[in-house]
């Protein structure tokens, strides 16, 4: 017994709740970019705009007048690595296996099969 199975029709369902949960993911995600592009202007526009001037303040809070030295590099987008990564010296080259100061023939000549060498080449 064959039967002739046809092919499931894809049927496109505007109305339906996959559309639905697409347009709202769509929006959502929109909004949530909205709110974070308008969170970062507004911490660029409360930095003073003349960093490089010498601050004129004779009695500044404290800690005032290192923060324009800090402000200095935000909005610009830097990459820093963790201190995790640092310190697991993930970041340098890989090497595999052990290193050795043998020769390769000394190398060959130290694998235990060697002795067996003359046995199986016969």
């Amino acid at each position: 017994f064959s039967q002739d199975v046809s092919p499931i029709r894809i049927v496109k369902n505007p109305d339906g709740t996959m559309q639905r949960a697409a347009l709202k993911q769509s929006a959502i995600a929109k909004e949530r970019n909205e709110i974070k592009q308008q969170q970062q202007q507004e911490l660029l526009d409360s930095i003073p705009k003349d960093l490089n001037r010498p601050w004129v303040d004779p009695m500044p809070d404290e800690g005032e007048r290192h923060l324009a030295a800090e402000l200095r590099g935000i909005g610009q987008s830097g990459f820093e690595m963790p201190e995790w990564k640092q310190a697991s010296g993930l970041d340098q080259a890989l090497s595999y296996g052990k290193t050795s100061k043998a020769t390769m023939k000394q190398q060959r000549e130290s694998l235990p099969i060697y002795q067996l060498r003359a046995q199986l080449v016969k």
